[in-house]
């Protein structure tokens, strides 16, 4: 048995690790600021609001539980005696780690901003409205992979884009690599993102458009690893004028992924100490392949709540190879006028 003094000893070491982690951050971002201003050049079409939405992100090392109450419970079943969980390789464990996007409130990367337990393993929801310019102070977080944030939907300039490719258009005319593009472990970098016309509702009946954003370093492996996020585009003005825009609408934000996790830099990293599951002398060779709904399987999500007569907005996108068919069992939804069980 381990002494007292021991679990102290331990507990200090730890602590003194966190305090060195968070040391490293502030260290990091110390020279890092978010100013306010656009891009320069500016895009000419792009009207700006003079709003600025701040936010600060990290990719973090998360040990994720695709299965957190132990149950499969489609069937009723602990998941050690649920068929379908065996079909789907998830017996040995549902625990493995992961690299998430997490909010923080300030520069110092100390605390977390508060999240509902329904948005699972995604990044913050960036929010924000049409003519506004979103400035995100990226920290990674990550022991040994680059990452970076890259957004699907808003205007940006090179710099900002969060990934590097060949020039196609104009070969040989390759842009100068910066860091943005792949952020080193431990680097800290700013991305400027303009949020244009194209970006937001597309009718005046829409009270908000959703996006996504992700890693870009190596897109496949960055968003099996767990690195993605939604964003929420609001009509211009309309989220400063009407501040309750949001407590109208009751938002749920689903993901739908096939995680292949032997496919990822983070998806073959268990909890566990040598790695068990991955040997191949242990008959499992790799991590399973967890379809998830925001990280979760087998009707592990917490629950969506809601009430009788609420207007609610359901947000859906899907990562990965595989069909997902959006159906929401026992109630129907209206889609471009058109009352309807599912879409896809």
């Amino acid at each position: 048995m381990r002494s007292i003094a021991g679990l102290l000893a331990s507990v200090t070491i730890i602590a003194a690790q966190a305090a060195s982690a968070a040391g490293g951050a502030a260290d990091a971002c110390s020279t890092i600021t978010l100013n306010g201003e656009l891009p320069n050049p500016t895009p000419s079409n792009f009207k700006f609001s003079g709003n600025v939405r701040k936010y600060y992100v990290a990719a973090d090392e998360v040990d994720w539980n695709f299965a957190p109450t132990g149950w499969d419970n489609y069937m009723g079943v602990p998941i050690d005696v649920s068929p379908r969980a065996k079909a789907s390789g998830y017996l040995p464990r549902t625990i493995w780690r992961k690299a998430l996007y997490r909010g923080y409130t300030d520069a110092s990367f100390m605390q977390q901003t508060e999240r509902p337990a329904y948005e699972g393993l995604l990044g913050p929801i960036i929010r924000a409205e049409v003519g506004d310019l979103i400035e995100i102070m990226f920290l990674n977080n990550l022991s040994a992979n680059y990452a970076s944030m890259h957004s699907m939907g808003l205007m940006y300039d090179k710099g900002s884009e969060g990934g590097d490719y060949p020039n196609n258009t104009m070969p040989g005319q390759e842009s100068p690599f910066v860091e943005t593009q792949a952020v080193p472990p431990g680097g800290c970098v700013v991305y400027k993102w303009m949020v244009n016309e194209g970006a937001g509702p597309n009718t005046v009946n829409e009270p908000a458009k959703g996006h996504s954003y992700h890693s870009y370093v190596t897109m496949q492996e960055g968003t099996n690893a767990g690195l993605i996020g939604p964003t929420y585009i609001y009509p211009r003005d309309q989220r400063t004028a009407k501040p309750n825009l949001t407590n109208l609408y009751s938002g749920g934000y689903e993901e739908f992924q096939d995680l292949l996790s032997p496919n990822a830099g983070y998806g073959n990293e268990s909890i566990w100490k040598p790695q068990v599951t991955n040997l191949l002398s242990s008959g499992h060779g790799n991590a399973p392949t967890f379809y998830s709904m925001n990280g979760y399987v087998l009707a592990n999500n917490p629950l969506f709540e809601m009430c009788r007569d609420d207007n609610v907005l359901w947000y859906t996108y899907a990562y990965g190879s595989g069909s997902h068919v959006f159906h929401m069992h026992g109630n129907g939804f209206t889609e471009n006028g058109i009352s309807m069980p599912s879409a896809s």
